[in-house]
């Protein structure tokens, strides 16, 4: 999911505020090109052995069309905060990380475009794998790069990679889909996706969309465009459809409330899912074997695309692109509270948590602007940004 100035771009969501979107120039301001510095377009964060990693999506809206310079990973020492390496993805349009053992995976969705109706994949994707060496060195390139290619003519919404997630051994990953509602199955050992499953039929050729994630022993996968969660037994990867127990975990019956994030109890019985249309998080019980809406809703700001669980805390952290804030919430509170406001225009992204050796005793946050090319640095004590890295 892309929420962009008041433009959602994926996962069939399209609100603009901005003027045209898909070509046309009444009302639109180019925005120059691509930055140089340490971070461009930063999408994604994640932390793995000594390093955080970002990933640099690396495009800018000319005119309501995206244009692409080359995507890039760029790796962060955690001890003193300084760029060690900026290291090329095998797609464009890196947006997702997801640290497993050993490794950091990037997910680069590929190049898409919009008609004014429909998000279209317009080039394959691909998904990087980049080691976490020993005596605190970073990689120096891709280790592994498995392409996921377009549907072709006869399937061409799918394609646009999401978020990884991974089997408990390590042997497989699923990855959902921004612009229709299906999983790319990786066999991690062969290096190559062996299944597409379709899991949420596009209507009328518009665009669908699937998340999916691996957490507490289970598979969780939501139908951005039918509010639908289907939870699996199992964390193996297989993703076998006929032991899915779906159900619909929406609260409005003629409206999309957009299912976008989820994140797990400890005890593993209680998703919380960040519905980003209805700008609000959803508890949802997973103890019976299938997902129930609870009818317990959290606001948290406008757009939400990301929930973290900060297990340090037993809280949950939650990014709200369009309100600028990273909020804050624990299991039965009314509503998330901002623990730490940014600028007007970052649209920050993504969050990840550090609670390592080098955090200060009450750990920290990182957090990337998707406009303004930088990461900050939340104490998660105070909420103060306590840097800001560009």
């Amino acid at each position: 999911m892309r929420w962009l100035a008041g433009v959602g771009v994926g996962l069939g969501v399209v609100a603009c505020g901005c003027g045209p979107v898909g070509g046309g120039d009444a009302g639109c301001v180019d925005p120059g090109p691509a930055t140089d510095g340490d971070f461009d377009a930063p999408s994604a964060v994640a932390i793995a052995g000594d390093f955080l990693f970002v990933a640099n999506a690396s495009f800018r809206y000319a005119c309501g069309d995206a244009v692409y310079a080359p995507a890039t990973v760029t790796v962060v020492a955690l001890a003193d905060l300084s760029i060690v390496a900026r290291l090329p993805t095998s797609a464009p349009d890196a947006q997702f990380l997801t640290a497993g053992p050993g490794a950091v995976w990037a997910v680069s969705s590929g190049a898409s475009r919009f008609d004014g109706a429909v998000v279209w994949p317009d080039g394959d994707g691909a998904i990087d794998r980049f080691d976490v060496l020993s005596g605190g060195l970073p990689p120096a390139a891709a280790s592994q790069t498995i392409a996921v290619p377009r549907g072709g003519a006869a399937a061409p919404l799918v394609g646009f990679p999401t978020r990884l997630a991974l089997s408990a051994d390590g042997a497989r990953a699923l990855a959902g889909s921004g612009t229709d509602g299906v999983v790319f199955r990786a066999d991690l050992g062969a290096g190559a996706v062996d299944e597409v499953v379709t899991l949420f039929p596009s209507m009328g050729g518009l665009n669908s969309a699937a998340e999916v994630r691996v957490e507490a022993g289970r598979t969780h996968v939501l139908g951005f465009n039918s509010d639908q969660y289907c939870l699996g037994a199992g964390d193996d990867g297989a993703l076998d459809t006929a032991a899915l127990a779906c159900a619909d975990v929406g609260d409005s019956p003629d409206f999309i409330d957009g299912p976008l994030d989820l994140a797990v109890d400890a005890a593993g019985d209680t998703a919380w899912v960040v519905f980003s249309v209805a700008n609000a998080v959803y508890r949802v019980d997973l103890s019976g074997g299938a997902p129930v809406f609870t009818g317990e809703k959290i606001p948290a700001g406008v757009a939400p695309n990301r929930i973290v669980r900060d297990a340090g805390a037993d809280r949950y952290l939650v990014v709200s692109s369009a309100s600028n804030a990273l909020f804050v919430f624990t299991a039965g509170d009314a509503e998330a509270a901002v623990l730490a406001a940014f600028p007007p225009g970052t649209n920050p992204y993504d969050v990840a948590v550090d609670r390592g050796a080098f955090a200060p005793p009450g750990g920290r946050a990182f957090v990337p602007g998707l406009l303004t090319d930088d990461v900050s640095v939340v104490d998660l004590a105070t909420g103060a940004i306590v840097a800001v890295l560009q």
